[in-house]
């Protein structure tokens, strides 16, 4: 107690940004806001072959940024290492859903630390139940595919604006922005068609606008929304010269189960007395103190009014 008042109390009154927040669901998995992790390599992982052979003579004219304990100095030992972050950071970027009601908390099942982990061999499948909970999908056009992967590895000179979200923020893009727009016009152009062309063997890409990576937007019907046909979910794009179709299974009702149980839960607690536990956020806005960091507050509460 505070003055009289409880805390919930003092941020109703006070702090009109003050959030309360409801226990996470089950399967809940915080979404990577910030930069994505570098690729974790299991133990148990099998070498991956070189994937860019072409260009294993071609010197790298610096150092590529996260190159690991020995510096990479040449273009196709870069482009390998890329190709693979690639698929771990595209995973790390998955949101969840902003609707509670929906029958999953995450688009994807895999904790953060797991994401880290994926190659591209983990990904190239249309059998998704390891990388998604829930999906929209779309077998794009030619055009379609060549746009949103041109996205993904844009050609030399490329600058991202400041509205771009989710890719800037992904070791393997700044890493490849940096590597192509040190190379000659003639080397970029041959490593942009290379990846274009390995860009044909993979499964599926994301449905990429041109100011990020993943599209949730279900405006547009083409899109066939699973397992359940009315969540909507991040967009795909399915190859367009190969056969197949996305497979994901429904665990919806394991989902609904669980959240009944949590609400009932909630609901005895609060019936008790108890009320789940609320935290209550600092302003939005607050008076600015010279504290000697840079971009620090402080409202002179302290951290242990918000513990």
């Amino acid at each position: 107690m505070v003055f009289g008042c409880s805390i919930e109390e003092i941020g109703r009154k006070f702090f009109q940004s003050g959030t309360y927040h409801r226990r996470a669901r089950q399967g809940y998995v915080p979404q990577r806001k910030g930069y994505t992790k570098v690729r974790r390599i299991r133990a148990d992982a099998e070498d991956i072959p070189a994937q860019f052979v072409e260009f294993a003579e071609m010197e790298v004219p610096i150092e590529v940024n996260d190159a690991g304990p020995e510096d990479i100095t040449m273009v196709g030992a870069a482009l390998d290492k890329i190709w693979q972050q690639y698929a771990s950071d595209i995973l790390q970027k998955v949101g969840n859903p902003r609707n509670r009601n929906l029958a999953v908390a995450s688009y994807s099942p895999l904790a953060q630390y797991n994401r880290q982990q994926l190659s591209i061999d983990d990904i190239n499948t249309l059998d998704l139940d390891q990388l998604f909970t829930q999906i929209q999908w779309r077998r794009a056009s030619q055009e379609e595919w060549d746009k949103s992967f041109s996205i993904l590895f844009p050609a030399k000179g490329f600058q991202p604006g400041h509205s771009m979200k989710h890719l800037t923020g992904c070791a393997y893009y700044n890493n490849y922005l940096e590597l192509i727009n040190q190379l000659s016009e003639e080397d970029a152009t041959q490593i942009c068609d290379a990846l274009s062309a390995k860009s044909r063997t993979l499964a599926w890409v994301p449905a990429a606008i041109s100011d990020r990576c993943w599209d949730y937007r279900t405006t547009d019907q083409s899109f066939m929304a699973i397992p359940r046909k009315n969540d909507g979910g991040p967009r795909i794009y399915v190859n367009p010269w190969i056969g197949g179709q996305p497979n994901l299974t429904d665990h919806s009702e394991e989902d609904r189960i669980a959240l009944r149980e949590e609400e009932e839960e909630n609901s005895e607690e609060e019936a008790a007395g108890n009320a789940p536990e609320v935290v209550v956020q600092r302003p939005s806005v607050n008076v600015r103190v010279a504290t000697g960091v840079e971009n620090e507050w402080d409202d002179g509460l302290g951290d242990d009014f918000y513990a």
